[in-house]
């Protein structure tokens, strides 16, 4: 009974299928950062899904490329106080420039050394799960039959200041889909899906990474490092 369980269940979780992935950006030219210049990751507005990409990208970018140098979000904010505060923090690169021109600001900045700042926010939909799905029983025992499913995207989007140009040398914005499964045969089997906001993080630390770098992909560049992904057409 075991065996056939084991099998059952092996089969349901190689039909749910890969994870894929639509990447747009909008990016210049590879950046140019010198080795005493940093980087800081922030998240767009204050909501927990931007915080956590932000976080996410932000340890990818780090992974990715080791030798960048980081200064995290809170010793950023705490030294820029209060203008990179959610709800205070420039949205546009006009605004940054205004703010870029206080005297107080460039040299608070100067002694971190960022040169470029990535503005990071997302979130994850998840639809209902539905399906034919049946649970039993009797004097001889009882099961479920049938299975789950629903659609599952993340979207992360990424906006690249350059403080020294006081400009944005462009956006990034990936789209990641997958199906959430859960079958079941005589017991339910819970399949867990490849995460999309894994799979969207991972493909858009690997681009910044690229970009800061000055190793920027090009479009048809795969992602080596991410098996099991599929770009969508």
């Amino acid at each position: 009974m075991k065996q056939i369980l084991s099998l059952v269940s092996a089969v349901l979780i190689s039909a749910v299928g890969c994870t894929t992935f639509n990447l747009q950006e909008t990016l210049k030219e590879t950046a140019v950062i010198a080795p005493n210049q940093a980087i800081t990751v922030l998240p767009q507005g204050p909501s927990s899904d931007d915080m956590d990409f932000a976080e996410c990208v932000s340890r990818t970018v780090q992974r990715t490329s080791p030798s960048l140098r980081f200064i995290s979000t809170q010793e950023f904010r705490d030294a820029l106080f209060p203008w990179f505060e959610p709800g205070t923090a420039p949205d546009t690169t006009e605004e940054l420039a205004l703010l870029l021109n206080k005297p107080l600001v460039d040299e608070r900045i100067a002694s971190l050394g960022v040169r470029y700042v990535i503005r990071v926010g997302g979130a994850t939909i998840q639809q209902p799960l539905e399906g034919p799905f049946f649970c039993g029983g009797g004097y001889g025992g009882g099961g479920c039959f049938g299975y789950l499913a629903a659609n599952r995207e993340s979207h992360i989007s990424a906006t690249i200041w350059d403080l020294e140009e006081a400009d944005s040398p462009g956006t990034v914005d990936v789209e990641a889909s997958g199906t959430i499964v859960v079958p079941a045969f005589i017991l339910p089997f819970f399949v867990t899906p490849a995460m999309t906001e894994t799979y969207a993080c991972s493909v858009m630390g690997e681009r910044l990474a690229g970009f800061i770098s000055g190793e920027k992909r090009g479009d048809d560049d795969p992602i080596d490092s991410l098996p099991g992904l599929a770009t969508s057409d």
